[in-house]
């Protein structure tokens, strides 16, 4: 099996990182993404994360941040839910210089059901929103990575790349959210996003719930999706996300003896 310590994050939230699992973090050598959410960003002291930041750097790890998604919607019709979701968002990028983080993950939050009757609308706000962010990560190279989450098709997330070609917009293909909620497989997601694609969440499911499992122990093919990728010569970053710690080591040992790229 090969090391893949440096080629992969783990997704831990910061609360979970900071009580429980900065020691075997640091102990394995485990790159992370790690989950900011709005207690986060409201009630921790800034310097326990200045501290857990200086951690990861002194031991010489990688990681990444996912900015809050719930309740969020930079698209929103509502001025002020679309105001707020701006600014948690602003608060992640302070949070830039801290962490130096490979990349920042965000949610689209495209939801058919509300938005499919004031589309053009909604996607003027969500532009809007989008290039004030990438205003504030003007001169830094930290790209923006926006996640699929309930969108059923990739047009809507191609429109987002297509109005604003920048190299620090990339697609982040959750393969377990495609599974439960996309219409199309993931060669037609391929086909029209690969060329946006930075990155990759992964986690298993039976295509019923969004259970988060180890890889390997739902129903998605894994090792058929990575020949895809390498038949592209798509060779993006991947976290994984199962949401048992027994399903961390389980999934790390999945993809060492699937790796597909040298």
């Amino acid at each position: 099996m090969i090391d893949l310590s440096r080629a992969v994050h783990v997704s831990v939230p910061f609360m979970m990182l900071r009580d429980q699992y900065l020691p075997l973090v640091l102990e394995n050598r485990i790159s992370l993404e790690i989950g900011i959410d709005a207690e986060v960003l409201d009630t921790c002291p800034l310097g326990d994360l200045v501290r857990i930041a200086r951690k990861i750097r002194e031991a010489d790890l990688n990681c990444s941040l996912h900015a809050p998604f719930l309740d969020l919607s930079p698209g929103a019709l509502d001025p002020r839910i679309r105001q707020i979701s701006r600014e948690r968002l602003d608060q992640v990028i302070q949070l830039i210089p801290v962490f130096q983080p490979r990349w920042v993950v965000c949610h689209l939050a495209y939801e058919a059901r509300h938005y499919q009757d004031d589309l053009d609308r909604w996607r003027g706000h969500c532009l809007e929103t989008f290039s004030g962010w990438l205003d504030r990560l003007r001169g830094v190279d930290v790209p923006l990575m926006v996640e699929n989450v309930y969108e059923k098709e990739p047009d809507h997330l191609l429109s987002l790349f297509q109005a604003l070609p920048d190299r620090r917009l990339r697609f982040c293909l959750d393969v377990g959210h495609h599974r439960l909620y996309a219409r199309d497989d993931l060669r037609a997601w391929i086909d029209r996003l690969g060329p946006f694609l930075g990155m990759l969440h992964l986690h298993d499911n039976h295509g019923q719930m969004d259970d988060h499992l180890a890889l390997g122990s739902g129903t998605i093919d894994f090792p058929a999706f990575f020949g895809l990728l390498k038949s592209r010569d798509l060779a993006p970053w991947i976290t994984i996300e199962p949401h048992q710690e027994d399903w961390v080591r389980e999934s790390l040992v999945f993809l060492a003896n699937h790796w597909p790229w040298p």
